[in-house]
């Protein structure tokens, strides 16, 4: 099993999640330190001990739920504009944006490492959603599809 392969960086299309209309958006944290870049598409976690965003949960500092990353594109380049041409890096300049899933949301990303015709289970591995290693449980159940710029991605439903 290998990530699947994106041209650029991850992509994310809120399908259904309900924290566009809820406002559950954070969009004042910092990334921890050991995090270089966040793609689109990430799912992450909130250190409320130390305030920072962190892409491995731990039961004695974060909250108990999932965000995932979806930030505007930036012009970064003439010539280079979607957002598959979009990274965060790691900066306090500018934040990222950090949408809090439920149980029931459905999106669509390229952020995967499962086979390309995997369906199934899923659970998070630093960041990136990965397919399970049973295939009756995990926190998202995954399918694969095609996003809208025709690469291969996968829609993403959280189960728990």
């Amino acid at each position: 099993m290998a990530r699947i392969e994106i041209e650029n960086y991850g992509v994310a299309e809120l399908t259904k999640v309900v924290a566009r209309k809820t406002g559950e958006i954070e969009a004042q944290m910092t990334l921890n330190s050991e995090i270089a870049t966040l793609e689109n598409g990430m799912v992450v976690y909130i250190d409320v001990v130390n305030d920072e965003i962190v892409n491995t949960y731990s039961a004695a500092t974060c909250l108990q739920s999932k965000y995932l990353h979806f930030s505007n594109a930036r012009r970064y380049e003439t010539g280079k504009e979607g957002m598959n041409n979009f990274v965060y890096t790691n900066s306090a300049d500018v934040l990222p944006r950090l949408y809090k899933l439920h149980i029931g949301d459905l999106f669509v990303t390229n952020v995967i490492d499962a086979d390309e015709d995997y369906e199934g289970f899923a659970d998070v591995t630093a960041g990136v959603i990965t397919s399970a290693e049973s295939s009756a449980t995990g926190d998202f159940y995954i399918k694969p599809t095609t996003l809208p710029n025709g690469e291969l991605g996968f829609s993403v439903r959280v189960v728990a």
